[in-house]
């Protein structure tokens, strides 16, 4: 009897399974921002990553950026600079702007131009490159 129970309730287990289970796809969600008017993928299967080395654009925003001393004669200790930019469907960077600290760094547009020449392999979402918004978050100290 005791057999006959467990056979039932694995049959049960095998049969409430859905038949496709290995075959649903995640939705892709996009957004639009209405600031730059590109509508990019807000969840993703695989997250762009840059095809340099990881950490490149950081040593090299290490040597590039320049502060200008605002925020020292404002009494501040540090700022935190965020850079938005999307990356597309070719891995290039598009709209790199600043969200955040732009007037505490003394050559800007160079900084951008930093993001601008990176490259990068593109987000994918159900085996499709897909458009991607980023945020990178820059630590200053004084």
């Amino acid at each position: 009897m005791k057999i006959l129970s467990i056979i039932f309730t694995v049959l049960y287990c095998i049969l409430s399974l859905p038949a496709n289970a290995q075959e649903l796809e995640k939705e892709c969600d996009f957004k639009f921002d209405s600031i730059t008017g590109i509508e990019h993928c807000i969840n993703v299967d695989v997250p762009p990553s840059q095809i340099k080395p990881e950490g490149k654009i950081f040593r090299i925003l290490a040597k590039t950026v320049k502060l200008n001393g605002v925020g020292k004669k404002m009494g501040l200790s540090g700022v935190k600079v965020l850079i938005s930019y999307f990356i597309n469907e070719q891995g290039e960077v598009v709209f790199p702007s600043y969200f955040r600290g732009e007037e505490f760094i003394e050559n800007p547009d160079e900084v951008l131009q930093i993001f601008n020449d990176s490259k990068w392999k593109p987000a994918v979402c159900n085996q499709e490159k897909v458009m991607v918004w980023q945020i990178y978050q820059l630590q200053l100290c004084f």
